[in-house]
């Protein structure tokens, strides 16, 4: 009896013991803030490379490690990006929707626009009837420069992009606006500007000169309507401020 109940209490022991060192084992698996960063910069690093799945997949195990994350903003946009890139606009405005719904205090926000704000247009951009959009460059540029000419502001509202507008100075930041606050700031000066004939100002990106013009509060004497490929096709998509004399620049 003595030997049974001595058997009995080793293996209670021993049982005791292998689940005490279980559990050492699974808190040292759990990721700590520095592994997180490691695998952020990985994630970044496939990003860059243009692995997309491999990183998507890095930026979700780390949110799901560690929801209240610093970076967690930035992630949700890299993969809200991602999942546009796939054509899974659900899935997209499905981060976006989080985004938009964390205090922008908790989180690392986005140096020159509130990444909150980008996230409620953005959302607006992809569940709104893409009406704006053209299938080929041309045929775009050709309706907007009609438009301007023009000064048509109602055929203006129906070419410029619903939700995400840009506004920026050449060879700078872009700053995040939206198409009703980008009209009227154009519709301002449009009258005594020239429209001139599009040209590409970089890889990719098309635009109309609107030259001179008159803005008293800035010393910028041209502003482009910009044009590139959206989504959903060739979309006007922003505003940016420059000078003439850089149009025929080597920058």
């Amino acid at each position: 009896m003595a030997v049974r109940m001595g058997i009995v209490c080793f293996l209670v022991v021993m049982v005791s013991v292998s689940a005490w060192g279980s559990s050492l084992e699974e808190k040292s698996e759990t990721p700590q803030p520095g592994d997180l960063l490691e695998i952020i910069s990985e994630g970044y690093r496939l990003y860059g490379e243009g692995k997309l799945a491999e990183a998507e997949s890095l930026f979700q195990v780390v949110l799901e490690k560690d929801p209240l994350l610093p970076e967690r903003g930035e992630l949700r946009l890299l993969l809200a990006g991602i999942r546009e890139h796939e054509m899974d606009l659900s899935g997209a405005v499905a981060h976006y929707r989080l985004l938009s719904i964390y205090d922008p205090a908790s989180y690392r926000d986005g140096e020159y626009y509130s990444y909150r704000d980008y996230a409620l247009l953005r959302i607006e951009y992809l569940t709104s009837e893409p009406t704006w959009t053209r299938p080929e460059r041309e045929v775009l540029l050709r309706e907007l420069t009609s438009a301007l000419t023009d000064h048509d502001r109602a055929r203006c509202e129906t070419l410029a992009k619903k939700g995400d507008f840009w506004f920026g100075w050449m060879y700078s930041e872009k700053t995040l606006s939206d198409r009703q606050s980008s009209l009227e700031y154009l519709f301002r000066y449009l009258l005594e500007a020239q429209v001139g004939q599009w040209e590409e100002i970089w890889e990719d990106q098309w635009a109309i000169p609107l030259y001179p013009w008159n803005d008293p509060e800035t010393s910028y004497d041209l502003l482009y309507c910009t044009v590139s490929q959206g989504v959903f096709g060739w979309e006007w998509d922003g505003l940016i401020l420059s000078w003439d004399e850089w149009r025929n620049s080597p920058f």
